[in-house]
Formats: C-alpha cells, sequence, structure tokens
C-alpha cells in the first residue's frame, strides 16, 4: 500500500471507510494522525564516515627507537672476602722460584655462571622493553588501515538504514517474496556490521592508548544499536501477516465489507504478541483496540436511515465516538514517534563515532 496515500488528519466523514494502517517509516517524521496507520520506527542513525585523508604513498610503520642498553652490572665479587685463602709461601730454597699456592677447586666456573645469569636477565629487559614498545607504537599505516576498516563499519549502517526502510514500506504489500527479500538483506546488513565491527577492534589503532580509549564507547554504542536495529526488524517481521490483512480495508466497496475488514484488521492486531520493541508492542495493542471500536461505530453509523433527521441525535452521538477513537489512535501513534525519536537518540552511534573518526582522520595526517 502507497505509504503517502490518505492524509491522515483528515476525519473520514461517518459513513466512509477510515484508512488502513500506513506502512512504517524508518526516517524521523511527524506521527500520523487518526486513523492513521502505525508510524514507522526510526532507523538507527548510522555514523557518518570518514573522509581518509589525501592518498598518499603508504608508510611502513616505523621501527621504535630501540632503548639504550644499560651497563650490565659488575657481577658482585662475592669471592673477595670469601674465596679460598693463600697458604703462606713456604720458604724458599735458594735458586728456586716462588710456587702459587693452588686456587680453590670450582671459583672460576661460579664466577662464570654468575656472569651469565646477570648477562642473560639484562637482555631479558631489554628485549621486553623493545616488545613494549612494538606493541604500544601506532605507525600512520596502522591508523589508516584503522581509518579505512572504520568506514567499512560507516558503510555498512548506512546500508542497514536503507533495508530497514525497505521492510518498512513492504509490510502491507502484497508481495510476500518482496517483504521477505528486504528482511533478509537487513538481517545481512546486521551481520555484516558485527563483521566490520569485529574486524575493527583488532586493528592496533585502537588496541592501545588514546585509540582504545575512544573506540570502548563507540563499541558500546554499535553493540546497543544492533540490539535496537534488531528488535525494530523482528517488530516489523512479526507484524507483517496483520498489516497485510489490515491493507484490504482499501479494497472493499460496499458498508458489509468494510466493517469485515476493519473487524479482521482488528482481530490481526490482537492477535500479535511478539513484539520486541516495547514501543511499538504498546501502540500495536491500542490501535488494534481502536480499530474493533471504529468497526463497531461505523456498522451502527451505517445502519441509520435518517441521519439528518429524526435520527440526527443518534448519528451525533456516533459521530462524537468515531471522533474519540480517531483522537486515540492519533494521541497513539504521536507517542511512538515520541519514544521512537527519544530511543533513537539514546542508541545514536554519531557522537562517540565522530570522535573516533576525528581521531583516526587526525592521526593518519600526522
Amino acid at each position: 500500500m502507497d505509504p503517502n496515500a490518505t492524509n491522515p488528519n483528515n476525519v473520514p466523514p461517518v459513513g466512509d471507510t477510515p484508512p488502513a494502517p500506513q506502512p512504517l517509516d524508518t526516517t524521523p517524521a511527524p506521527a500520523p494522525a487518526a486513523p492513521a496507520a502505525p508510524e514507522a520506527p526510526v532507523a538507527p542513525e548510522a555514523p557518518a564516515p570518514v573522509e581518509p585523508a589525501a592518498p598518499t604513498t603508504p608508510v611502513a610503520p616505523e621501527a621504535p627507537v630501540a632503548p639504550v642498553t644499560p651497563p650490565a652490572p659488575a657481577a658482585p665479587n662475592l669471592f673477595a672476602a670469601a674465596g679460598t685463602p693463600e697458604a703462606p709461601a713456604a720458604p724458599q730454597a735458594p735458586g728456586f722460584a716462588p710456587t702459587p699456592a693452588p686456587q680453590a677447586p670450582g671459583s672460576k666456573n661460579k664466577i662464570v655462571l654468575i656472569a651469565a645469569i646477570v648477562g642473560g636477565a639484562v637482555l631479558l629487559a631489554i628485549i621486553g622493553v623493545v616488545a613494549y614498545f612494538m606493541l604500544t607504537s601506532v605507525s600512520k599505516q596502522d591508523y589508516q588501515e584503522a581509518t579505512r576498516q572504520y568506514n567499512k563499519v560507516s558503510v555498512a549502517s548506512a546500508g542497514l538504514t536503507g533495508d530497514v526502510s525497505s521492510v518498512s514500506y513492504s509490510i502491507s504489500g502484497d508481495d510476500d517474496a518482496e517483504f521477505n527479500e528486504a528482511v533478509k538483506e537487513a538481517e545481512d546488513s546486521i551481520a555484516e556490521i558485527k563483521t566490520e565491527n569485529e574486524a575493527l577492534s583488532k586493528m592496533k589503532a585502537v588496541r592501545v592508548g588514546e585509540g582504545a580509549k575512544l573506540y570502548g564507547p563507540f563499541n558500546d554504542k554499535v553493540k546497543a544499536y544492533l540490539v535496537y536495529a534488531t528488535e525494530l526488524i523482528n517488530s516489523v517481521k512479526n507484524l507483517r501477516p496483520a498489516m497485510a490483512t489490515c491493507g484490504k480495508i482499501s479494497d472493499a466497496t460496499d458498508t458489509a465489507g468494510r466493517v469485515a475488514a476493519l473487524k479482521a484488521c482488528s482481530s490481526e492486531l490482537q492477535g500479535v504478541t511478539d513484539i520486541p520493541n516495547a514501543e511499538m508492542k504498546t501502540f500495536i495493542s491500542t490501535i488494534g483496540t481502536s480499530y474493533g471500536e471504529y468497526a463497531t461505530i461505523y456498522e451502527k453509523s451505517a445502519a441509520l436511515t435518517n441521519p439528518f433527521g429524526s435520527q440526527y441525535e443518534q448519528y451525533k452521538a456516533l459521530r462524537d465516538q468515531m471522533s474519540a477513537v480517531q483522537k486515540k489512535i492519533s494521541e497513539a501513534s504521536s507517542t511512538l514517534s515520541d519514544s521512537l525519536e527519544k530511543r533513537d537518540d539514546e542508541m545514536s552511534v554519531k557522537d562517540s563515532a565522530k570522535a573516533l573518526g576525528d581521531f583516526l582522520t587526525e592521526k593518519q595526517k600526522s
């Protein structure tokens, strides 16, 4: 059904058929008035793509500056005080050179072992420092790669916005294949965002330092946004049978047909219970009941034979009742629109995406 068909603010005269529920629209718009169909949920706002810096020859990651190797601490001379005392020189026979006293066995080997241990410890310390710099230093190329990956997340999010719109506009149409394809594309977009964001989370530019601090809030928002989008998609998907039934109201050509179509629409809407999105669930419950009330009033008004004569008071009372039902639907629609806009603001990735995107853009230039 054409989402722009009937002006929802026009109050139909008694005896006329109220417009069927309109397809859900995913873009923010003023809520329709009675007896408008469910206003579409506002699609989560996708983070704006960051314009990569002018192409330059990729710069290889800069090698971290190797720390100056500290001089190895001198091994303590453990044997200076506790070494084997030299044997006193024996009285020498005339003409013979003195014979040096024998050293304690193993002293030289111990000194070599201690020196090796100390030297090894110093080497491990140097390796640790170098490894730390290699893990925490981020090159221009790292930032460029992260920016490109960030933009993949952004493009996938923009694709989801369009997919949700397609789902909403096809919800009350006659083509099941078209609707199912739109749902599949939306679900595929959600999966794509998850995949691209997971790839971004593994990049060095967003794992250390300031990049990590900015990516954390962005990642939290993206995850919450995907939960919200999934709620909307599943809610619209579960509403499909009821909305298809309500779309047949305009096909009725006589009073009996219109009344039957209105009652069928009301019954279908009230039968939909699996609506994950709380705001939409409340709205569907309200209009489901309201369409049933409208059908009853419409049927009574159509039965009047002299509405502007002897039955005018009855006609006037029915007209007032019909206006009250229309007002109820209009207020429910406005409440839904306001609630979804508020939820959309809460789920928006815009601020955290801008902060991360600006950081990556600036860093890839420096």
